[in-house]
């Protein structure tokens, strides 16, 4: 966590910087690369789209009011309606000061809002405020994965429970892709388990389930999908 509060920005931090001035843009990209940063420049809204709806888009923006093809206004509005994830600090350059221009840019979408002509101490300072809620929400998104994956999967083996295994076979079954295609649905047993568990313990029975899942996992490669159904079950799907 003190790594979140540290004077400088994370390594490889990516910033766009949209404004149709080009002097402008020239000046705050230096200012930004002086910092550390990493530039994508746009010279209006509908590059800053194209950048900010790519599949791996900066996470920090500047984004001038006044641009042509679409303002930062619009840009805002659109990038929060059609993109939730990942989330992206936007910050509001404008020479508007008026409280009610200041309302107006917030309620677009915007998280910030900056005057120019910019002072470069207070940019800094609000543009470390936003990445460290990118960086916080980094966090908080890998956390929630883990614990999706972790209910996912069968603790002891690793491979898919009989609740995820389930869904995927719906999901599998209304996916327009797969529609028509057939696959093969199997059910496997360890024949004679209990005499292993009587015989050598239960310690020796649990690596034997985790042996045969990993043996019929690595015999299917990333063609099919093993799970441990219950007990010394296996159900794969597989074309």
């Amino acid at each position: 966590m003190p790594a979140l509060y540290d004077g400088d920005f994370a390594p490889g931090t990516r910033v766009l910087v949209a404004e149709d001035d080009m002097v402008t843009r020239m000046m705050l990209s230096a200012t930004l690369a002086d910092w550390g940063l990493k530039v994508v420049e746009a010279e209006d809204g509908n590059k800053a789209m194209e950048i900010l709806r790519s599949a791996d888009p900066p996470q920090l923006a500047l984004v001038d009011w006044n641009m042509p093809l679409k303002n930062g206004l619009e840009v805002c509005r659109a990038l929060r309606e059609g993109m939730p994830e990942p989330y992206i600090y936007l910050i509001i350059l404008t020479s508007m000061n008026k409280a009610e221009d200041v309302v107006t840019g917030l309620d677009s979408g915007a998280d910030d809002y900056v005057m120019k002509p910019y002072n470069p101490g207070e940019l800094r300072v609000r543009l470390k405020a936003g990445d460290r809620i990118i960086r916080l929400q980094a966090e908080l998104i890998a956390a929630r994965e883990t614990l999706r994956d972790q209910a996912n999967r069968d603790p002891m083996t690793g491979l898919f429970n009989r609740r995820a295994i389930q869904r995927k076979y719906r999901d599998r079954q209304e996916d327009p892709t797969e529609a028509g295609q057939p696959i093969s649905v199997l059910l496997l047993d360890i024949d004679h388990f209990k005499l292993i568990n009587d015989t050598h313990g239960h310690d020796v029975g649990d690596i034997v389930i985790i042996e045969v899942g990993k043996r019929v996992r690595d015999l299917l490669g990333t063609v099919g999908l093993v799970s441990r159904y219950g007990g010394e079950e296996f159900l794969v799907i597989f074309p």
